[in-house]
Parts: C-alpha cells; sequence; structure tokens
C-alpha cells in the first residue's frame, strides 16, 4: 500500500492566499475536522501569487488545507466526499474548492516518526511520516498535526 499526502507543489505550480490577512488565522483554525457546510459562505476571498508559474490543479494555500480545481475536485470525489467535504472558493474569478477534513484518524505513530517539535512538545513538522500498521487498511487516513491542524492523505 502506498500513501500519498494530499499537498501541493508550490515550487513548480502557482499557489493561491487568502486575501484577509487579518482573519487567516481563523480561517485556518475552522479546519479542524468539523463539518462546515451548513455555515460555509463562499465569499472568501482567494487570489494567485504573482508569480510566473503555471496554473496547477492542486494550487497551495500555504496551510495543510487541501485545495482543488474542478478538474482536480472530479477526479477525487470518490476519495474525498466519504472523508470531508469539498467547499467551493473563487480565487481571480476561477472556482476552486477547499477540502475539509471531516473523517479523523489518529492515524500518525508518532514514537516512529522523525518530528521537528515546538519547545512545548508540539509537533511542529513532520519530516518522516510513519502510520500505525492497523489504520493502513483505510483507503483515506487524516491525522493531526502541527497544533491540532489536520493533514490528509490518500492510501492506495
Amino acid at each position: 500500500m502506498k500513501i500519498y499526502i494530499l499537498d501541493a507543489d508550490v515550487g513548480k505550480y502557482r499557489p493561491i492566499y487568502y486575501t484577509d490577512e487579518d482573519d487567516i488565522v481563523e480561517f485556518i483554525r475552522r479546519f479542524n475536522g468539523t463539518p462546515m457546510r451548513n455555515i460555509w459562505k463562499a465569499e472568501e476571498k482567494f487570489a494567485f501569487v504573482p508569480r510566473r508559474m503555471i496554473k496547477g490543479d492542486t494550487p497551495g494555500l500555504n496551510t495543510h488545507i487541501p485545495v482543488f480545481s474542478v478538474k482536480a475536485a472530479k477526479a477525487l470525489e470518490d476519495f474525498l466526499k466519504p472523508n470531508g467535504e469539498l467547499l467551493p472558493i473563487i480565487c481571480d474569478g476561477e472556482r476552486y474548492f477547499v477540502f475539509n477534513v471531516t473523517k479523523v484518524v489518529d492515524a500518525l505513530d508518532e514514537a516512529n516518526c522523525e518530528l521537528k517539535l515546538f519547545n512545548d512538545g508540539d509537533i511542529m513538522d513532520i519530516i518522516r511520516f510513519e502510520f500505525f500498521q492497523a489504520l493502513r487498511v483505510s483507503s483515506y487516513l487524516c491525522c493531526k498535526k502541527k497544533r491540532d491542524m489536520i493533514s490528509a492523505f490518500l492510501a492506495l
């Protein structure tokens, strides 16, 4: 079984950013495993970082929150929908989706990972991932890291 992290290649493709800098922390904290479809307003403001890079189907948001083009969301829909919500956003006039993970599994085997920690012992970054063997049977894994942010993984 191979496990893939749902992340963007921001070195190759144009990332996007949340334009309300005063509210970015609050925006990020909403993606904590709790459903938001009923309260989501597609009024959030996003823009592409002005770089000379091509636009990809998974533009990075400089956070733990996966972002998908309409094409990518459709291709991954069978894996994504049972495990979270595709919430619509508009970025520079184009439709995208942020993925809100709602099926959270504590799958990270911290004792066998290579971790970078904050002074208080919380996980700052994961250098090398390891997952509990019993949880690798799922088609989709989501685990908490980085001060309760949720990272999304696909296991095939």
